[in-house]
């Protein structure tokens, strides 16, 4: 598959995205909106946009899921796959998140952090997770969501990564099938844990 523009960090991206201590910040994240589904943990997950790995390989080894981890950049996915726990149930995985090669309704909890302002086609990466989760999974969410005014700063370039609102985002999962669990923001970085809808 040939990556589109916007979509591979460039060196220093990728240097800040996987620094130990911001992949131990995110796992903390992640743990907390675990939290929300109540007692029965997720079995089978999904990580879109997986980056370096560190909440792909929380959620296989201290939480004993079954978990894909999917990125676009092939040096992501080999770091990611390089970080897998020993005896663990992860699979790592090149593709593109608004076009996953993968069933539908096949997981349990679907984790998409830090990611989507990546992807210029944001809208179908949306609707790729709910496709992939099962009637009742869950999707956690945790990402940067502008206000109006520096969307319309940025629209200029949409083309190249995702340009997005909280409305918008929201919208978009609302459209999905997806509906609002669990809200938290802190300035523009929000934190979502969504369910799917019954069908």
């Amino acid at each position: 598959m040939s990556p589109r523009a916007g979509q591979l960090l460039p060196g220093p991206c990728r240097t800040l995205v996987n620094r130990p201590g911001r992949g131990r910040r995110t796992v903390a994240q992640v743990a907390a909106c675990l939290e929300a589904l109540g007692p029965r943990p997720p079995a089978r997950a999904l990580e879109v946009g997986c980056g370096g790995g560190a909440v792909a390989a929380f959620l296989a080894g201290a939480r004993n899921m079954e978990v894909v981890a999917t990125d676009l950049d092939p040096r992501e996915a080999r770091v990611a796959l390089d970080r897998r726990p020993p005896g663990a149930r992860l699979h790592v995985a090149v593709m593109d998140a608004a076009r996953l090669a993968l069933a539908g309704g096949g997981f349990d909890l679907v984790v998409a952090q830090h990611m989507l302002h990546h992807v210029p086609d944001w809208q179908g990466a949306v609707r790729e997770a709910a496709r992939v989760l099962r009637p009742g999974g869950h999707l956690i969410w945790i990402d940067l969501a502008l206000p109006r005014w520096a969307a319309w700063l940025l629209a200029p370039f949409a083309g190249r990564i995702g340009v997005f609102t909280r409305a918008e985002v929201e919208a978009a999962f609302a459209g999905a099938g997806l509906r609002v669990r669990q809200r938290r923001r802190a300035g523009v970085l929000h934190r979502l844990v969504l369910e799917k809808t019954g069908e």
